[in-house]
């Protein structure tokens, strides 16, 4: 102890009760200490600590992670530097960006995949004590409008734009010297044509 503070290593609180203008956190083994103030730095357990200290809480932790996914080696060309998307404050991540790693490959990352556990960094790690609660999953429901936009859903414009639209592509796939998603482009213009044609 040095000026007044303790540092506890391996003190998992479990409990937490308020006695007389102090507060009282103790493990499971009964090992305690008392405070006259508490900052709740829990991180992932932050709401975990907070209902223990029964403090107004109207939020839950839901816990995600992310995935990187490599560019393939014939187009990281493609990207000179760091590729950050613009800031959307509607939305709690960052975003999926490229980096340029120090070995000269491409990360494409990182996507936004709901954890089945707070520390959950693969998908194999599932704890069912920490999975969302009804209430947590009612508010990703409502909130898969904001996550799931018009601009990830598949374009259902007039049949003259779709044709515009392919036939654009398929002039960047060839520009970029990639032959067979030109080919495929242009097949699927040509599909296109005729089922406006019927």
């Amino acid at each position: 102890m040095a000026s007044g503070v303790t540092i506890e290593r391996n003190f998992r609180v479990t409990s937490i009760a308020r006695l007389r203008g102090t507060l009282r956190l103790a493990t499971d083994d009964d090992h305690a200490v008392t405070a006259a103030h508490l900052v709740n730095c829990a991180g992932l357990q932050s709401d975990v600590v907070a209902r223990l200290a029964e403090a107004p809480i109207d939020v839950q932790i839901v816990p995600f992670r992310g995935e990187y996914y490599m560019l393939r080696p014939e187009r990281q060309y493609l990207v000179n530097g760091l590729i950050y998307p613009v800031p959307d404050p509607e939305f709690p991540f960052l975003g999926v960006h490229f980096t340029r790693t120090v070995h000269g490959d491409v990360e494409a990352g990182p996507n936004a995949v709901l954890a089945f556990a707070r520390e959950g960094y693969t998908w194999r790690r599932v704890k069912p004590g920490e999975l969302p609660d009804d209430d947590a999953l009612d508010v990703l429901r409502n909130a898969s409008s904001y996550i799931v936009n018009d601009s990830l859903r598949p374009y259902a414009g007039y049949d003259y734009e779709k044709v515009l639209l392919l036939t654009h592509m398929a002039l960047n796939f060839l520009a970029m010297g990639d032959f067979d998603q030109a080919r495929v482009a242009i097949r699927q213009t040509h599909e296109l044509e005729a089922q406006i044609a019927e």
